[in-house]
């Protein structure tokens, strides 16, 4: 979606490999790059249920809601980076999980401000995340002006060097 400015209404979308598991092309689909939503400039982007398995929701300047965000196995991320605009987002209920040692939850970074809002969340790493990643932990607030807002946090972290904020 490029900068429909105006709503979007989506009820439930599911983002998995249907039909090329377990062959030659979930390559392809696991290399950490896939892009399940790009959305941009969304003045009421309402999402019922989103639910990825391997791939990123990158939201840049949206204002809206999601009920329920499904972030399943490595690389399901949620990149807000508002250079267009402020993003405005506010989110139901969000989990995590991953065994990836380079991965994230939730990345909030730009030029404008972020305000995130989520009521639960429950993030989960299988493995060490090192501290050579780009963002050093789970949940990462790169943004001066911005703010995540989690209601209720359960975090499930493994590894000497992994953090759950930076």
């Amino acid at each position: 979606f490029n900068a429909p400015l105006d709503f979007i209404f989506i009820d439930n979308v599911e983002l998995w490999p249907f039909g090329i598991a377990a062959t030659a092309s979930e390559a392809i689909y696991n290399d950490g790059t896939t892009i399940g939503l790009d959305a941009v400039r969304i003045d009421g982007l309402s999402i019922g249920t989103l639910s990825t398995f391997w791939c990123k929701t990158n939201l840049d300047g949206c204002f809206g809601t999601i009920a329920a965000l499904n972030l399943d196995g490595k690389y399901s991320q949620l990149n807000i980076t508002a250079t267009t605009h402020k993003s405005e987002i506010s989110i139901g209920t969000l989990y995590k999980t991953t065994d990836a040692n380079d991965d994230w939850c939730i990345s909030v970074s730009g030029t404008y401000a972020t305000n995130l809002s989520i009521g639960s969340a429950w993030v989960k790493n299988l493995v060490n995340i090192a501290s050579a990643t780009k963002q050093y932990a789970l949940i990462y607030l790169n943004q001066a002006n911005s703010d995540i807002v989690i209601g209720n946090l359960r975090a499930d972290l493994v590894g000497a060097t992994t953090r759950l904020l930076a």
